[in-house]
């Protein structure tokens, strides 16, 4: 692909926490170690946005805030300790920037948790790249790589495992999107945490009792600590075309009007785009098939006619092959490339309205598994997902569209293509599931025994993902 060997982006459209991405980044070390701080600071920022699922925001609670957190806690539950108001508002690690991250050997870590067999077999996978980028992301999430790789061993039997590197990156990769981070020992910053996060919801509208609602009387702190990360987790949000940024929270009262109405021209044009294009039947309309009969669907259908035609006059599109009504692919570094991914979503959206929308871990360690491959077998690999795929592939028919093939909407036809090859255990995703999930379609005081999408596992004791939690670009 121009613009050379891209990075995928599962978790694109989801907003970090600005403190908090940029303390993460600070936790690297200097950036005195290329030739521009400035250049490196906005890699590792990149990095730190894409490469994870951000956490929910932190804010700074008063003691009288975090007195009033400590007492809701106690409503439902003696067993989170003794909270003291005064350690709840001090700032938590997650926002400390004194570099704590080293160069960790992988290699060795695996020495300490498997026997010399499964260590070799393991590094001789092709997913062990994906396994060994996972437990970078813990590392720079503030986890202690062995204790996560660790518990990812201890979770349950390996012996059965095509692909121990696959199975193990799966279980790291699940742990770190679906859990709070993680708290330096001794109990006082679990608790700052998670009054940080709850000062922070409220500031967005939220209250902390509708947050702390159905906490089980034998929880503990980091019981608590989920369910409010499990609620508090960042939403996809953009603003009225999906590659546009959404008006900021928090913004200023001169600043406001002015943003709301560009927003508001912005839809009204594609909407009338959109009307154009379904009046006049232009050729590149046919590329989206016919409107739904059905009210629901073809609202829906209509949404995704505004977004290929609001690309189309953006970009200046001038070709009309229904085939590929979004044009040439742009390089991966050119301005028109992250909307193109979205029109591309849209596009075919309109072609297969019943897809499922992927497992957003699926996607991760496919897409790692993927970027580690050689130029020439990644090459290889697209060629043979274009050749699948047909018309319903919207990217170059030469060479290696690693942004384009790595996100969600191709991601399924990856992971069957790298099955395939040997590259991924086709039952990595699918372990059975062993923990109990809190999710937002029961009332609060209700929980159940849950699974993830086909019934992945739940490794380390951790709680199934929200349902309506969307993979986004």
């Amino acid at each position: 692909m121009a613009g050379g060997h891209a990075r995928p982006s599962p978790g694109r459209g989801r907003r970090g926490d600005l403190p908090q991405v940029l303390a993460g980044t600070a936790r690297r070390g200097p950036l005195t170690r290329g030739e521009s701080p400035a250049q490196l600071l906005a890699w590792r920022i990149d990095d730190h946005i894409e490469g994870r699922t951000p956490t929910p925001a932190l804010a700074a609670p008063t003691e009288a805030d975090t007195a009033r957190y400590a007492a809701l806690i106690g409503l439902h539950t003696q067993r989170a300790g003794n909270l003291d108001p005064v350690e709840g508002a001090r700032t938590p690690s997650a926002l400390l920037t004194d570099p704590a991250i080293g160069r960790t050997d992988h290699q060795q870590l695996l020495g300490l948790v498997l026997d010399e067999p499964t260590v070799a077999r393991t590094l001789a996978e092709p997913s062990w790249p994906a396994l060994r980028t996972a437990l970078t992301r813990a590392e720079y999430a503030g986890y202690q790589p062995a204790d996560v790789l660790a518990a990812a061993v201890l979770a349950r039997p390996l012996d059965t495992a095509r692909s121990v590197s696959d199975v193990l990156a799966w279980r790291v990769a699940r742990h770190l999107h679906d859990n709070a981070a993680p708290a330096t020992p001794g109990g006082e910053d679990g608790w700052r945490q998670l009054a940080w996060t709850l000062k922070a919801a409220e500031q967005d509208g939220k209250t902390a009792a509708q947050l702390l609602a159905g906490t089980r009387p034998d929880s503990g702190l980091d019981d608590v600590r989920r369910l409010v990360h499990q609620r508090t987790q960042p939403a996809p949000a953009h603003g009225p075309l999906p590659w546009m940024a959404p008006i900021p929270h928090q913004v200023a009262d001169d600043w406001k009007p002015y943003l709301d109405a560009s927003h508001r021209l912005v839809s009204d044009r594609a909407q009338v785009l959109a009307a154009a294009a379904i009046a006049d039947r232009p050729a590149w309309l046919a590329g989206l098939g016919e409107q739904p009969i059905d009210p629901q669907a073809a609202r829906q259908w209509q949404r995704h006619v505004e977004m290929v035609a609001a690309f189309r006059d953006e970009f200046q599109v001038r070709t009309d092959d229904p085939l590929q009504p979004l044009g040439a692919y742009p390089a991966a570094d050119s301005a028109a490339h992250r909307a193109f991914l979205h029109a591309a979503d849209a596009v075919l959206a309109t072609r297969h309205p019943h897809a499922s929308t992927p497992d957003v871990i699926d996607v991760r360690v496919t897409a790692d598994t993927y970027l580690a491959l050689p130029d020439l077998e990644r090459e290889d690999v697209t060629h043979a997902v274009a050749g699948r795929l047909g018309p319903d592939w919207l990217g170059p028919r030469n060479g290696t569209a690693d942004t384009l093939i790595t996100t969600p909407t191709y991601a399924a036809h990856l992971r069957v293509e790298l099955t395939h090859r040997g590259h991924l255990d086709p039952a990595a995703a699918h372990e059975p599931a062993s923990a109990e999930a809190i999710t937002t379609s029961q009332p609060p005081a209700h929980t159940h025994v849950g699974r993830g999408r086909n019934g992945p596992a739940l490794p380390m004791d951790q709680t199934a993902a929200q349902p309506g939690i969307q993979v986004t670009w």
